[in-house]
């Protein structure tokens, strides 16, 4: 499963949100969080935004940033807004 995230204010807020997380031992325990580039969506104009991305393979770790990213925000003076712009799922057997 892969979770990108982009929060409002920036590159401010998206790195203090990558240290949260790495310091957080539920999301650091079997997921990986990676700042990156992502390409604008098909059909929009714009130049490639920064945004965080999750890489996990359980259901767990999932809850545990869905968690921590609402912790992070309480820790805000004012709480950024946060957008998944494109997430996939995939399941192998």
């Amino acid at each position: 499963m892969r979770i990108d995230v982009a929060v409002t204010g920036g590159e401010p807020e998206l790195r203090s949100l990558h240290d949260w997380l790495r310091r957080d031992p539920g999301t650091r325990h079997g997921a990986q969080v990676e700042l990156v580039r992502a390409e604008p969506s098909p059909g929009q104009m714009g130049v490639f935004t920064d945004v965080l991305q999750l890489i996990t393979d359980n259901a767990w770790s999932a809850a545990s940033f869905a968690l921590s990213l609402s912790t992070w925000r309480q820790t805000r003076q004012i709480s950024p807004c946060w957008t998944t712009p494109r997430s996939t799922t995939s399941s192998t057997r």
